[in-house]
């Protein structure tokens, strides 16, 4: 509710594309609007690509056909007025080189006294973006899953190997050293593994179930 009171527009390299589901979601429920759209409407021809675009000149493979708009200014209009948006921050002047692998967003805005109570006005929650991006996140989290049976077995192989290793360097039916370099290997890819499923995946997992159970509350109650 603070942010919805206080916020003018936030600025950030939001990830998503402007179809996809979860910045459907996030306008509907932040009330806030899209900068450039709203001064370019017609997303055939003003596509505002901000990434992988053919004038970033920190990749060599880029072309038209993966450029894409993730980049964006979102204001409330009840704050502001957005009067023009542009995408900008191609090349270096005099260097031919790129700012950044992303170009940037400017807009320009014009302030409305409207006071600090204004508040965006929020878009009703469509139940079928909701029941979209759930689908999506079951997807991601049985993928998840998924994975960590296939690392558990990953795991037991390599210290299945590791054992042989070690028992056969204690029969002596390779070198000693041969045999600590490759169970060190091993322990080393072993460790690895093991780290990534207890602190990568758990988490992975945790927040897909987390925003699984918050978007089935969000299916409950939207329209």
């Amino acid at each position: 509710q603070w942010y919805q009171r206080r916020v003018r527009g936030i600025n950030a390299e939001y990830g998503c594309l402007e179809d996809e589901v979860a910045t459907e979601i996030f306008m509907q429920t932040s009330g806030l609007s899209d900068s450039y759209r709203e001064v370019h409407p017609d997303a055939i021809n003003n596509r505002g690509y901000t990434n992988d675009v053919p004038e970033c000149l920190w990749k060599s493979d880029k072309s038209a056909d993966t450029s894409k708009r993730i980049d964006y200014i979102f204001y409330n209009k009840s704050k502001l007025t957005c009067t023009n948006s542009v995408v900008t921050l191609g090349k270096i002047p005099g260097v031919n080189y790129s700012y950044s692998d992303h170009m940037g967003v400017v807009s320009t805005f014009q302030i409305n006294e409207t006071g600090d109570t204004a508040v965006p006005k929020r878009l009703p929650l469509v139940k079928s973006t909701v029941e979209e991006a759930l689908v999506c996140v079951e997807r991601s989290l049985s993928q998840a899953l998924l994975d960590v049976k296939h690392k558990v077995i990953l795991w037991f192989l390599i210290m299945l190997v590791w054992c042989g290793v070690v028992g056969a360097g204690a029969m002596e039916v390779v070198s000693g050293a041969t045999a600590l370099v490759i169970a060190s290997g091993l322990a080393a890819t072993a460790s690895a593994v093991f780290w990534y499923l207890v602190i990568f995946t758990r988490m992975e997992i945790h927040k897909l179930r987390q925003v699984k159970s918050e978007l089935e509350i969000l299916a409950k109650y939207s329209r």
